[in-house]
């Protein structure tokens, strides 16, 4: 009897011992499972980032085939400076002058009406619906323009164009001053964005591989537009109480200042950062370019 229960003993410990080291080669078995599921998971995820940059650095190469980094290294700190200064100095001149003339155009607009205030009120909306959507259809062109011939000479012409019409309204007979104000107004929102599009594409060359500042330079910009609003109907209401050519005609000088300033700046857009025409597709120049966003 003894010698039996000593037997049954030995194999019951025998199972026991069995069973545990089969626990612990499924536990080891697990373990290695788990360590490979997880090394698998992190190369994915590699993986995932490293093509996520690739992709993102051939659109940003398709985009702008130029780096900031390559604009700012033909300037020194002092002509970056100077180059700034220019920018601010023109775009405060063009600030002033687009808000001088806007109590001078109500005058005009409400003596063609004879005081008819609805009248005035549906020419606004009429006037202001079709330039924005003007602006609208021409935008993506501009913005294609200006990579491809570059900051100064959309600031210049902008300039240069904006003088013809200011001067030309303050010239002409009161007859035919509506129909020259409409046509100035739809000219002028398009424009105002190829202007406004330059001059933030030329505080992005100079400092775009300096945040900080170029985040001063931007904030310094935004400035001019609130003063601007400040200054400018007061001076306006004050001219057009006298007579309505003398805002057409300052605006008209202030535009010219503009368009010096830019034709004196440096063009911060290098040769070899240009676009080519050819870059330029009928998709890419229209509104439905944006529907690749989503």
């Amino acid at each position: 009897m003894v010698a039996v229960w000593q037997c049954s003993r030995e194999r019951v410990a025998g199972r026991v011992v069995s069973s545990r080291r089969a626990g612990r080669r499924q536990d080891d078995g697990r373990r290695r499972g788990r360590e490979g599921r997880t090394s698998r998971r992190a190369d994915a995820r590699k993986n995932r980032t490293n093509a996520g940059a690739a992709s993102l650095s051939s659109l940003h190469c398709q985009l702008r085939p130029h780096s900031f980094g390559v604009m700012a290294q033909h300037f020194s700190t002092s002509e970056k400076r100077k180059a700034e200064s220019c920018v601010f100095c023109a775009s405060t001149a063009w600030q002033i002058a687009g808000t001088l003339v806007m109590s001078a155009m109500d005058q005009i607009f409400l003596d063609a009406h004879r005081g008819d205030f609805a009248a005035h009120a549906r020419m606004m909306a009429l006037i202001g619906s079709a330039s924005s959507s003007l602006s609208f259809i021409l935008q993506p062109l501009v913005g294609s323009l200006i990579d491809i011939h570059g900051r100064k000479p959309l600031m210049l012409t902008a300039g240069a164009l904006q003088v013809v019409l200011k001067g030309l309204t303050a010239l002409v007979p009161p007859a035919a001053r509506v129909p020259v104000i409409v046509a100035q107004w739809l000219i002028a929102f398009v424009t105002y964005d190829g202007f406004m599009f330059a001059r933030d594409a030329a505080i992005g060359d100079l400092w775009g591989d300096e945040p900080k500042e170029l985040g001063r330079a931007l904030s310094r910009l935004q400035t001019i537009r609130p003063v601007s609003s400040i200054i400018s109907p007061l001076v306006g209401g004050y001219l057009t109480a006298r007579s309505v050519r003398l805002p057409y005609a300052l605006a008209a000088l202030l535009y010219g200042g503009a368009a010096l300033i830019a034709a004196g700046m440096p063009e911060t857009l290098v040769a070899g950062g240009k676009r080519k025409v050819g870059e330029i597709t009928l998709l890419s120049a229209s509104p439905l370019n944006a529907l690749k966003l989503f």
